[in-house]
């Protein structure tokens, strides 16, 4: 199953759905509907372009137009391919339909959810200029500094030329609960550029919420972010042990 994940800046609404099945809406900063089960239904397209997702209070009609081919964030199995689209459709929540038209993220592939105690953090980015960042990163249970935890990141311009990174530096600011609210990234890439050697990029929450998986907490939230003084709004999610949350 494929997800996305979108926030339209014009009417307030936002949300995700991870290929694992988890999804959110949002109004603003109000969780509108969420699940950990949802199964969206295709509107009789066999390539996953109109979606139909029901949930308890909403009811969420997209389509995703691919602008760009897909970037490929890591390599073989595990490997997810996200392709930046332009999202148009409605909402339905409340008795009342708004309109959605902004940019997403289609994602297919990947690793899935970790499900041994690892420390796992997911960004997709699409920039207004049609740009897309994504990154995953996976710190092993029972793991005592950053340096044991790995980073993929990767980064494609609107003409969909696409940066790979040798080295990412992810830094997160939280809240009294744990939550992620601020974040700062480094890309270096594997070949340094002149004038810059790396690219910087830094995000705030918009909206956010967290969801109970057995033994686990996700933490999923869109953020605002800018890189290099382009403007950009996605997802920023982090799965941990509830223990250690």
């Amino acid at each position: 199953m494929s997800g996305f994940d979108f926030a339209d800046p014009e009417s307030g609404i936002s949300g995700s759905l991870r290929p694992s099945g988890i999804a959110v809406v949002f109004d603003h900063d109000d969780v509108l509907a969420a699940s950990t089960q949802a199964e969206p239904h295709l509107n009789g397209d066999e390539d996953e372009t109109n979606l139909r997702l029901e949930l308890d209070g909403a009811s969420l009609n997209v389509e995703l137009v691919p602008l760009a081919a897909p970037l490929a964030l890591g390599d073989g199995l595990d490997a997810e391919e996200l392709t930046v689209c332009r999202v148009l459709g409605e909402l339905e929540a409340g008795g009342k339909v708004r309109p959605i038209s902004c940019l997403g993220i289609r994602s297919k592939g990947g690793a899935g959810d970790a499900s041994d105690g690892s420390l796992t953090r997911s960004i997709a980015v699409a920039f207004s200029d049609g740009g897309i960042l994504a990154l995953d990163a996976v710190r092993p249970h029972g793991a005592q500094t950053h340096a044991e935890e790995e980073i993929v990141a990767a980064f494609a311009d609107p003409e969909g030329t696409a940066t790979a990174f040798a080295e990412t530096l992810l830094s997160t600011q939280y809240d009294g609960e744990g939550r992620q609210v601020r974040a700062t990234l480094e890309l270096w890439p594997e070949q340094e550029s002149v004038p810059s050697p790396y690219r910087r990029a830094a995000g705030t929450i918009v909206c956010g919420t967290s969801l109970a998986l057995g033994e686990r907490r996700l933490d999923i939230a869109i953020f605002r972010w800018s890189m290099d003084g382009t403007p950009g709004l996605g997802r920023y999610e982090v799965l941990s042990s509830a223990a250690d949350a």
